[in-house]
This record gives C-alpha cells, sequence and structure tokens, in this order.
C-alpha cells in the first residue's frame, strides 16, 4: 500500500455565523477540511445561520445603543512612557499623521468589529507571550505592539522576479520610496542618481480603533483584544484615530467603513468584539494553514525620446 498523504496543516478558526449572508457563511464552513461536502446536508448549516441570525435580532433590541459613546479614559501614568514610546517610532507617525489620533483605555466589549474571523492559533502565540496574570504594563506592551514575534521572512530571487513568503498574515507591500544614493550602504555596478526602494513589512501592529460617530470601531489587532479578553481583561490601551467626516475613511485606509455604513455607524446593535465569545454566534472551524506571498516583478523600459 502506498503511504498515507501528509494531512495539511490547519488552524481553528472562531468564525462569527448569523451576521455574513448566508452563502457566504455555507460557503466557508464548505472550505473547511471537516466542512459540509455536497451530498445534501448544507441545510443543516442554512438552519445555523438561520439560528445565529434569530439571535442577532434579538440583540438589537435588546442591546440597541450598546455601541454608541463608548467611555474612554486617560493612560494611567505608568503606562504613559509604553506609549510616548509607540508615539516616537517614525513608522507609526507616518500611518497616523492623518487625523487627530490619541492612546487612551478603551472597553474592549463595546468595540465594533469588522473581522469575520479570528485564528486561534495566532491568539495562542499572543497568549504564551502574555502569560496567564500579565501585569499592566506587559498588556500595554502586546497592545501597543511594543513586544511582537516577528515571523521569519524568505526570498527567492529569480531574474527580475522577487517572491517573499511569511507566515504571517500582516505581511504586506508598504509602499515604494526614491531614495538619494547616499541613503543606501553598498556599491553599484555603475554611478546611480536615484534609487527605488520597494518596501515589504508589517504595519505598526498596534490595537487601533477609529472613531465615527460617537463609535469605536477596530482596525487593527483583532487577534490581540481577542487574547486579552480570553483572558478576562476588559479595559486596555488603544490607538483611537478620529474622524470627523466619511473622505477621511478612505484616506487613513479604510474605505469599508463608508461602504458599509449601515451596518458599523447606523445599525442599533452592529457586530462587537464580545460577540466573539457568544456561544450562539461563534463557530469553531479548521481552517487550511496559510502564509503571505509578495510577488514584484520589475519591468524596465529605457529609450531616447525627442527633446521638448
Amino acid at each position: 500500500m502506498p503511504p498515507a498523504s501528509p494531512a495539511a496543516p490547519v488552524d481553528p478558526h472562531v468564525f462569527l455565523a448569523g451576521r455574513p449572508p448566508i452563502a457566504e457563511f455555507i460557503h466557508f464552513m464548505r472550505k473547511s477540511p471537516d466542512g459540509v461536502r455536497p451530498d445534501g446536508l448544507e441545510s443543516s448549516l442554512a438552519e445555523e445561520w438561520r439560528e445565529a441570525n434569530d439571535h442577532l435580532r434579538s440583540l438589537e433590541a435588546l442591546e440597541a445603543g450598546w455601541a454608541d459613546a463608548p467611555r474612554t479614559d486617560p493612560l494611567p501614568p505608568e503606562l504613559r512612557p509604553y506609549a510616548d514610546q509607540l508615539e516616537a517610532d517614525p513608522a507609526f507617525r507616518q500611518t497616523h499623521g492623518y487625523v487627530p489620533t490619541e492612546i487612551r483605555m478603551v472597553e474592549l466589549d463595546r468595540l465594533v468589529v469588522s473581522q469575520k474571523q479570528i485564528n486561534l492559533t495566532q491568539v495562542g502565540i499572543i497568549r504564551e507571550e502574555l502569560g496567564p496574570e500579565p501585569a499592566p504594563e506587559a498588556i500595554a506592551r502586546i497592545a501597543l505592539g511594543l513586544s511582537r514575534y516577528a515571523p521569519p521572512v524568505r526570498l527567492i530571487q529569480s531574474h527580475d522576479v522577487f517572491t517573499f513568503t511569511c507566515d504571517s498574515r500582516d505581511f504586506r507591500f508598504l509602499e515604494p520610496i526614491v531614495l538619494l544614493p547616499d541613503q543606501l550602504a553598498g556599491s553599484f555596478r555603475g554611478v546611480p542618481a536615484r534609487c527605488v526602494a520597494l518596501a515589504v513589512g508589517f504595519s505598526p501592529n498596534c490595537l487601533g480603533a477609529i472613531q465615527a460617530e460617537q463609535r469605536l470601531i477596530l482596525v487593527n489587532g483583532s487577534h490581540r483584544a481577542y487574547a486579552l479578553r480570553e483572558l478576562g481583561i476588559t479595559r486596555v490601551p488603544c490607538v483611537i484615530q478620529k474622524t470627523t467626516r466619511p473622505e477621511e475613511f478612505e484616506l487613513i485606509g479604510h474605505k469599508e467603513i463608508s461602504q458599509r455604513s449601515e451596518l458599523y455607524l447606523r445599525n442599533p446593535r452592529p457586530p462587537l468584539l464580545k460577540d466573539y465569545f457568544d456561544s450562539r454566534l461563534r463557530r469553531i472551524v479548521p481552517v487550511a494553514s496559510a502564509k503571505r506571498l509578495i510577488r514584484i516583478q520589475l519591468r524596465i523600459d529605457q529609450s531616447d525620446v525627442p527633446k521638448l
């Protein structure tokens, strides 16, 4: 007998049922390695979704206004140095310089969420770093992204194609920038006049929320927020970007808030972080492990053109 093929690695995810469209829920569940196959059992998934959706409708009546005007507090004096360290980071200033930004204590359960699933393997890494009873200083370092595991980045180069892979889903293409030759160490086969750098890497991965129309929408650090909330920690430091008009959402990279404003800003009871812990809404689903791949290919055109 030939040896059995090794099973593909999976990560358990918390998936919110009832809020995504029913077709999206069924499609996601069927993609799972343990998901329902085309054998007529999709009806049971549809019934699951309806039960969760009914529960959501009742929550919209019972908890209407729960997300409105959440209380925020100044950081305790002992945590202020951690915020100062983050605010001094050039990457943070570059990312958060478009709208007024403040670091304050927030209540996790009142944060509106847009992410439909949480990778529990990633949560486990964060919890291991936190420990079972983290001190306020450790919580601040995790929440503000000052203490983080940096997964390795692998590069394969083939002629003019550069392929990067990383296990972190936060790994991303950052931006192209133009540099002067003296900003780079090393030698060139010639005398460079300008250099173009294509940067890949990670975001300033702090717990971040957008304040819009008296609501706080969690837009970064969902796994950190989940890990902290799972430990029973309810109030944590958070970077708050204060918006005053819809046009600012696209400016700061969160256009989907204006596109789904009926859900995030108008719904009397939008999706909240605490929904991840509601047994009538959450489903634990094995999802095939994945890594992030970024491929950059250069194309250089050189020609002579008439002078104007």
